[in-house]
Formats: C-alpha cells, sequence, structure tokens
C-alpha cells in the first residue's frame, strides 16, 4: 500500500501489542447550532466513541485497618443510596444512586433519559455487542464521589470531575456536584454519558482522537424543549485549533490517528492534552460539516468498520481511501481550511459569558456587594480585576473581566448608559439582570429574602434560538448556587 500503509501497520502493531497488555491487567477509563436532520448525518454522528479522557490503574491491594473509619465513612454513602434505601428509580433508562435533593436527581435523571434516547436513535444501525451498563452514581460531596470508588471499584478519581469506569468490581457513570456549576455537571454528564453508551456497540476499538472528539462533540450538545442540539463550538476551543492550524503547530495527522491510549494519557498526565483534545473534537466536526459535508458517508464507513472489528487505521484507511502520503497531505490540508473557517456558536457563546457573569455575581454577593444593573456588575468586576477560569476535558481559558465582551451577548453590544433596574416588559437586547419579585413569594419565602436577600437572575434578551435565564437557588447549607434555565 505504499509509505503511509507500511507506516500505519507499523504503528498499528506497536499499538495491539500494548493494548493486550492493558487489557490483560483491566483497563479502567476516567473522566466530560446545527440539527442533525439527515438519515446519514445522523447515523455518521451517532455512532460513537466509549469510554472518557484517560486510563486509570486498577488499584486492587485491599485498604488496610487504618483506614478503617473513612472506609465507613464509605460505606455510608453506599448503604443509604441503595435502591431499597431510595425507592424506585427516577429514570426512564438508567439505574441510579444518588444523595443529591430528590428535585436535582429527577432533573439531572430526565436530562440524561433526553440525551440516552439521543445516542440511541443514532446508534441503532449498528451491531449490539454487549448489553449496555446503565448504572450511575450522583454524588453530592467529592469525598464521597473519591470514597465510594476507591472502597466500592478499587479506583483513584482524584482529579476527576466524573467518569464512566469499566472494571472487574462493576461499570457505572458517577460524578459529583459539590462546586461545580450546574452547567459544567451537565457537560460531564453528556460526555461521560456518550461514552456509557457507545461502550456497547464498540468495546475498546475507537482510536483515542475518535473517542474523544465525538465525547465533547456530544458533551458540547444544549437541550432546548427536550430536542438536543449537536454542532456548538466554544469561542476558546475554535480559537485554539484555528491559531494551531495557521501556524502548522496542530498534530500531524498520521500521529493522531496513530496515538494509542498509552501515548494520549501519558500527555494528559504531563498537562500536553489540551491540543489534542481540542483537535480531536474539531476532526469531528469536520468530518460531519468540512466541505459541505462532503465527508458525512466516509464517516459513517469509518464508524461502521470499527464496529465489525476493524483496526482503527486499517478502518481509516479503507473509509477515507488514504493510500499514501499525498492523500493524507490532501486531507490534512482541507481540516486546516475548515478549521480557521470555523466560527464560535453564538448560543454556546452566550452560555459561556452568562456562566462568568453568574460566577462573577457570586464573587461579588460574598463581599457583600449588591450589583442592580449589568453597568453596575461590570463596573464591579473591573475593578475588582476579576477572573475565571473555564474549561472542559480538553481547555482550561482564564476570562477576565477586562474583556468588555464578557457583558455583551453575542452581536449585541449592552447599552453602557444604562443605570436602573430594568423591569420585564422594559428590558433591552442583551444581558439583563432582574430582582427577585417579592410579591411572588409566600410570605416565608418573602421573610427570607429580606433577611438575605438572594442574587438577582441573569435574563437573555434577543438570542436565537432561544432565551435563556440564570436563577439562584439557595443549599441546604445556606449557600447560594446558580443554574441554566432553558425552555
Amino acid at each position: 500500500m505504499g509509505e503511509v500503509r507500511e507506516s500505519l501497520e507499523n504503528r498499528e502493531k506497536s499499538s495491539i501489542a500494548r493494548e493486550v497488555f492493558v487489557n490483560s491487567s483491566a483497563r479502567i477509563v476516567q473522566t466530560m447550532s446545527h440539527m442533525l436532520s439527515s438519515r446519514v448525518l445522523g447515523t455518521a454522528l451517532g455512532i460513537a466513541a466509549w469510554l472518557t479522557v484517560a486510563l486509570l490503574t486498577w488499584k486492587s491491594t485491599p485498604v488496610d485497618a487504618s483506614q478503617d473509619s473513612t472506609r465507613q465513612a464509605r460505606a455510608s454513602w453506599w448503604d443509604r443510596t441503595s435502591p431499597d434505601a431510595r425507592g424506585p428509580s427516577t429514570s426512564r433508562h438508567y439505574r441510579i444512586r444518588s444523595d443529591l435533593p430528590a428535585e436535582v436527581t429527577q432533573r439531572y435523571a430526565a436530562h440524561m433519559d433526553t440525551m440516552y434516547d439521543e445516542y440511541m436513535r443514532r446508534l441503532d444501525s449498528l451491531r449490539l455487542r454487549t448489553p449496555p451498563a446503565l448504572d450511575v452514581m450522583m454524588f453530592a460531596t467529592r469525598q464521597d464521589y473519591l470514597d465510594t470508588l476507591r472502597t466500592q471499584f478499587g479506583i483513584d478519581g482524584s482529579g476527576s470531575g466524573g467518569m464512566f469506569f469499566v472494571c472487574p468490581r462493576g461499570a457505572a457513570l458517577a460524578f459529583f456536584a459539590e462546586g461545580v456549576p450546574d452547567q459544567r455537571v451537565l457537560h460531564v454528564m453528556q460526555h461521560e454519558g456518550f461514552h456509557q453508551a457507545a461502550h456497547a456497540y464498540f468495546g475498546s476499538d475507537l482510536p483515542p482522537w475518535l473517542n474523544e472528539g465525538l465525547a465533547e462533540f456530544f458533551g458540547e450538545a444544549i437541550l432546548l424543549d427536550k430536542s438536543v442540539i449537536l454542532g456548538q463550538s466554544r469561542p476558546q476551543v475554535v480559537t485554539a485549533v484555528g491559531e494551531a492550524a495557521k501556524s502548522g503547530n496542530h498534530i500531524p495527522f498520521l500521529d493522531l490517528l496513530a496515538m494509542t491510549h498509552d501515548s494520549w494519557n501519558q500527555n494528559v498526565a504531563s498537562g500536553k492534552a489540551e491540543l489534542q483534545y481540542n483537535q480531536s473534537w474539531s476532526m469531528v466536526h469536520f468530518l460531519v460539516y468540512g466541505d459541505d459535508a462532503r465527508y458525512q458517508k466516509h464517516f459513517e464507513r469509518l464508524l461502521h468498520l470499527l464496529n465489525g472489528g476493524a483496526l482503527p487505521l486499517n478502518a481509516f484507511e479503507q473509509a477515507f481511501g488514504l493510500t499514501n502520503a499525498a492523500d493524507v497531505r490532501i486531507f490534512e490540508e482541507a481540516w486546516a481550511r475548515f478549521a480557521l473557517s470555523m466560527q464560535p456558536s453564538p448560543f454556546a457563546t452566550a452560555l459561556e459569558r452568562g456562566e462568568f457573569l453568574a460566577e462573577g455575581i457570586r464573587f461579588l454577593h460574598a463581599k457583600d456587594i449588591r450589583p442592580a444593573t449589568l453597568a453596575d456588575l461590570k463596573s464591579a468586576l473591573q475593578s475588582d480585576k476579576f477572573t475565571y477560569e473555564v474549561g472542559s476535558h480538553g481547555y482550561k481559558r482564564v476570562l477576565s473581566a477586562d474583556d468588555d465582551t464578557l457583558f455583551e451577548l453575542p452581536g449585541i453590544v449592552a447599552d453602557p448608559n444604562e443605570k436602573k433596574p430594568l423591569k420585564k416588559k422594559k428590558m433591552a437586547e442583551g444581558f439583563n439582570l432582574v430582582p427577585v419579585d417579592l410579591k411572588k413569594l409566600s410570605k416565608k419565602q418573602r421573610a427570607l429574602e429580606e433577611a438575605a436577600p438572594s442574587p438577582p437572575a441573569i435574563v437573555t434578551v434577543g438570542l436565537k434560538p432561544s432565551e435563556f435565564k440564570i436563577v439562584w437557588e439557595r443549599t441546604a447549607d445556606s449557600a447560594i448556587a446558580w443554574r441554566i434555565d432553558l425552555p
């Protein structure tokens, strides 16, 4: 097949040798605006990757006596979340253990059910290899998450916010909510939920770039009116991939295609994984949307070959007809043009900016500063030089209040002269702060608000395809937390 086939085959043999070793040691896997309408696109996108960000080492060493008190604390979560203790599952598809408030568990379960229906809709043309493992563990605290994973499954979850794992002691999706913005929790559920669903169709036969690229593709999806909108793109990722493509500092295609799980995870452990995640996500977008969607049928072919057990590199070569170095170069150049032309999705950009504003309000609230308008909020945050870090599996970026665009909806510039709190009927296009309406509260709620006022809601006006609202809730320990309300 020429120099490319020889290179691919050599890499494949090396990958297989390592894979056999990993499998024999019981792999554990860690971690999280276009509607896809055509049947071909649905099949191509819906056939997906399994597992998650990085392989963990399974530690089966028994816990010694000195850890007995910790073990008891871990076991208590397991006991109090047993099906007998919690009653019937709140999900149509999943078996759920949770110590989150009942209403939060119900909301997360409904979200996961909607995503599961989407996964299955796009996987239905494939052969089911094994029954899906649909256990989910929702933790209120990070410590219970770490303790339970370790004692019940022998997994070290340090450094993770959630994961789908498979090990000799079981398989499940697990995540915690403590200190994590609601929107980030949803991302983890969507990313890991996709791995969980796809595991039944692919096992471990997806190469890392496709595994994580597809998981992030679904992780960035938005649910509106119980419809899943895929194809979302955040500003930081689009910019980072575009800059890498322009400078030639992206990962060469042959290197990315041949990257093994070991190599991928070594980069994760060393803190060098950002580009491989971002570029893999971009590759999936390219194969779905690039060059007027000309690669969709090839992408579908690739996924069917992998589902049938073909070796990843051979499957890619067969699906796309890359038989020599010139073919690879042409393909790589086409992706680079696509990466340079990509624009962030307005809705995903607005969600990220809303997250920044909500965290800014919470920061000021802790200092007893109560901005009444967007102009007040902007002035206070810039005065304090407020920054906030956003991130996902593949990137971390620091957002600074010095960036005026963070206070604006994409394409809508805020009025810098607006000084008065706005009522719903008089709100201008852009972000608006809306105080709590005491008249709509019960006597008890009103008294609580008067004693300890909640921050104002953040409401959008003029955003497409839908408006959203950021609302505040009081937690069991009297702290405040925000979440995004979508229609």
